[in-house]
């Protein structure tokens, strides 16, 4: 039988991504910026966003309570300040994915069937959905 020219296909299975696949991606993702740049970027990000919503926090209230008690009531108003911050739509949409993510991997027993709610994916799907501004 001739050959056609063509190369025969791999048993081996799909093709590894070429280093310079992987090294357009990271440079399209993160800018060309160097690792210990977009650490610092991220560190400012995070600062900023704690203040846009520290101010919405009673930090005189916190400073009352015991020291045990304070990361408690810190967590608890950083979440109502965010939650806050967000459209009615996205409240929801943001605690229908906490759910979600919550409740993943429960197993419903029925019987002697038994049914495992993997919920992960929606979940991902609703946070990344939450994230899109337009």
């Amino acid at each position: 039988m001739a050959s056609s020219g063509s190369p025969a296909p791999s048993a081996s299975g799909p093709r590894p991504v070429s280093t310079s696949r992987l090294g357009n991606f990271w440079q399209r993702v993160s800018e060309g910026r160097r690792l210990d740049d977009l650490w610092s970027q991220f560190a400012a990000d995070a600062r900023s966003s704690y203040g846009f919503y520290g101010k919405d926090v009673d930090w005189d209230q916190i400073n009352q309570l015991s020291r045990w008690r304070r990361p408690f009531h810190v967590a608890k108003q950083l979440f109502w300040a965010m939650m806050n911050k967000l459209t009615p739509a996205r409240r929801v949409m943001f605690l229908l994915a906490l759910f979600f993510l919550f409740f993943s991997g429960i197993k419903i027993q029925s019987g002697h069937d038994t049914t495992t709610l993997q919920t992960e994916f929606l979940s991902a799907l609703l946070f990344l959905l939450l994230l899109d501004r337009s």
